[in-house]
């Protein structure tokens, strides 16, 4: 039985509960030449740790922090940029 339609038995089995799934992409760079994955579409903070907001701010400020730091040299400036929000974004996903 494909997969959406066990989904679909359990959700009708139980009216008015919400089935979903999680997954968890690991990347080894959030950038690739001048595309940037920023906020939820990069980081998963764990679902409860009620980060989402937060970590885009951050993120954003982290971005225009490192591309002011190095205006001529992209490649540093987001390679710095990932370094420092993988760090707190590891811990906030709680990723080994």
């Amino acid at each position: 039985m494909p997969s959406f339609a066990v989904a679909d038995s359990i959700i009708s089995a139980r009216a008015g509960r919400l089935f979903d799934s999680v997954h968890q992409v690991k990347m080894p760079r959030w950038s690739n030449g001048r595309v940037v994955l920023p906020g939820d579409a990069a980081w998963c903070p764990n679902l409860y740790s009620g980060m989402s907001a937060t970590s885009a701010l951050l993120g954003g400020a982290e971005l225009g922090r490192t591309l002011r730091e190095a205006p001529d040299d992209l490649d540093a400036a987001l390679t710095a940029w990932g370094d420092v929000n993988d760090a707190r974004m590891w811990a906030l996903a709680r990723i080994p």
